[in-house]
Parts: C-alpha cells; sequence; structure tokens
C-alpha cells in the first residue's frame, strides 16, 4: 500500500480504538463501517474506473456534538499503469437547527499514483453546505473549493445541489446536479439522477450520470458519457 495512506489508516485506528475502550461510547463516537459494490466508480459524472465495477469501504466516524471523521477507499483505473486506488480522508461538523443543517468539511483525497507519470492526482478540498429537511424531501446546496486540483489543474470550485424524495416504502428518488470549473483544465456540468432501495441494512442503487463533455475532452475516452451504473452498500448502520 502507499506509505502516503499509512497516516490517515493509523489516526482512524486510534480513534476507533478510544470509542470502544471508552466506558461511555457515544461521548466519544460511533464508528459505522460500510463496504460496497458498484458497477462504475462516478465522481462527479466522470467515471474513475475505466466504466468498470469497483469494489469500495468506508468508516466513519459520528460524534453526538456533530463532528464527524472517515475514510473512504475505492478501487480506481485511469489506464496509466500504475494507478489503482483512491483514498479520501475528511474531517468535519454539522450543526442542526430545525430542519436546517450547516456543513463544513476539509477533505484530502489521494492516489497511489507515485509511479505515474505527471502531476500528482491529490487533491485537497473545502466543501460548506446547508440541506433543508421536509417530511418526505431534503434539498441542500454546496460550495466547493480545492486550492490546487488533481492531475495540475490548478485551482477549482465547483457548486452542486442534491435532492432526495422519499416514494413507496423505503424507496427514494435522489438527484445531484453541479457545476465543475478549473483554472488550467475543461469545466463541466455534471449529474447524477436516480433511485436508492433500503432495506435493513442494504442499500441498493440504480443511477444515470454523466456530463456534457465530449471525448475529445475527457481523455480521448468514454469516461465522461452518461451511462447507467448499479451499487450495492453493506452498512453496519440504520
Amino acid at each position: 500500500m502507499s506509505q502516503k495512506f499509512l497516516l490517515p489508516l493509523c489516526l482512524l485506528i486510534c480513534l476507533s480504538t478510544a470509542d470502544a475502550a471508552a466506558d461511555d461510547a457515544p461521548r466519544w463516537g460511533v464508528l459505522l463501517p460500510a463496504i460496497s459494490l458498484t458497477s462504475d466508480h462516478r465522481f462527479n459524472g466522470m467515471s474513475l474506473s475505466n466504466r468498470r465495477p469497483a469494489l469500495q469501504g468506508s468508516l466513519h466516524l459520528w460524534r453526538p456534538d456533530g463532528y464527524y471523521a472517515g475514510l473512504w477507499l475505492s478501487q480506481v483505473d485511469f489506464l496509466d499503469g500504475h494507478t489503482t486506488l483512491e483514498l479520501d480522508s475528511y474531517l468535519g461538523r454539522n450543526w442542526t437547527r430545525g430542519q436546517y443543517e450547516t456543513k463544513f468539511e476539509l477533505m484530502y483525497t489521494a492516489f497511489n499514483d507515485e509511479e505515474a507519470p505527471g502531476p500528482t492526482y491529490d487533491f485537497l478540498q473545502l466543501k460548506f453546505g446547508v440541506k433543508r429537511t421536509w417530511s418526505r424531501a431534503t434539498l441542500g446546496g454546496y460550495a466547493l473549493y480545492s486550492p490546487s486540483g488533481s492531475a495540475g489543474v490548478g485551482r477549482v470550485g465547483q457548486l452542486r445541489s442534491e435532492a432526495s424524495l422519499k416514494l413507496l416504502g423505503r424507496l427514494k428518488a435522489v438527484a445531484v446536479f453541479g457545476r465543475w470549473w478549473s483554472e488550467d483544465g475543461i469545466d463541466r456540468s455534471f449529474w447524477d439522477a436516480g433511485l436508492t432501495l433500503e432495506w435493513r441494512t442494504i442499500d441498493l442503487d440504480l443511477r444515470y450520470s454523466g456530463t456534457n463533455l465530449a471525448r475529445s475532452q475527457c481523455f480521448y475516452t468514454n469516461w465522461c458519457e452518461p451511462g447507467l451504473y448499479a451499487k450495492l452498500t453493506l452498512a453496519s448502520y440504520r
């Protein structure tokens, strides 16, 4: 495993150890693991797995005071012969007041790309957003900023909206739409819409995702073209 992955993994192991050893676990937080299998790992409408299946896993530390932290790991395939893993390490806080929730998050995304040609794919991202909840629906808006984006694209900004609507039983409709800007890259719009079925600790997602970029603007691949993907998640929560 890449050496840059060791520090966040060690930090989360220490947090989970403290959680398990605490007499009052909710005071310290609750560690929530999950594992997923997706037919296509999509990020802002773009495939990061060469439109192939990817195994993913996460550890999320939830605290009752609104702070949270975690790790999210996924397979990737950039066709460079070297980069195979993505690790997201994040720390944030939620503030809830009535039906409104405000979020601030800091995330660092790292790849095992030491032997890959060109600038690193790693990037740091700040996220701020507000979400409003009704009895059957949620609507949120988020602003994101990276001082140095992935693969040398310079500063990156993003605006995105997210919505969900409960349908029948555990079935809900979800939708994401956003706009991504970069200093030295190609700007794009992206979307992700579909259905999520929740059953006990299992989530099944079926989504249609894509961008407005042509093949010539996406490394001459089909990574940015719209397509369907499915994702099965087994979680320890709910």
